[in-house]
Parts: C-alpha cells; sequence; structure tokens
C-alpha cells in the first residue's frame, strides 16, 4: 500500500498534483476526519492535505488533522 499526502494550501497545489480529476472532486468537500470544509466552496479555497492511497482511493484531510503528519514533532 502506498499513500502518497500533497499538502494544498493554495489552488495552484491541486494543479501541481498532476490529478485532473481533484479539482471536481475539492468542491463542497470536507475534511473525512473532522468534517470541517476544505476545498473549494463559494469561490473559496479552504486549505487541506489530499491523500491518494495507490493512485486510486481519494480523501481530504484538513491541516489541522494532519498536523502530526505533516509537520512531525511540533
Amino acid at each position: 500500500m502506498a499513500i502518497e499526502l500533497y499538502v494544498a494550501e493554495t489552488p495552484h497545489a491541486v494543479h501541481a498534483t498532476g490529478s485532473e480529476g481533484l479539482i471536481d472532486f475539492l468542491e463542497d468537500a470536507q475534511c473525512a476526519n473532522c468534517d470541517v470544509v476544505v476545498g473549494f466552496e463559494m469561490r473559496k479555497f479552504f486549505p487541506c492535505v489530499i491523500c491518494i492511497e495507490d493512485e486510486e482511493d481519494v480523501w481530504l484531510v484538513c491541516l489541522d488533522c494532519a498536523a502530526g503528519v505533516i509537520n512531525p514533532g511540533e
């Protein structure tokens, strides 16, 4: 099993993942852990971590929930 993590602090970071379908996936999305709004909503972008498992399963996590993984030791 391989999990790729992409920190998307801006909409441009979403494009950098190379996954074309993510833009639609990020519309009206919520954190898989705490249900806070992430991605695009009402023309605003809410930062998140995009988790892709084995190039198939995709889920989103807010920066607070992912903090232990993306900022270890803080």
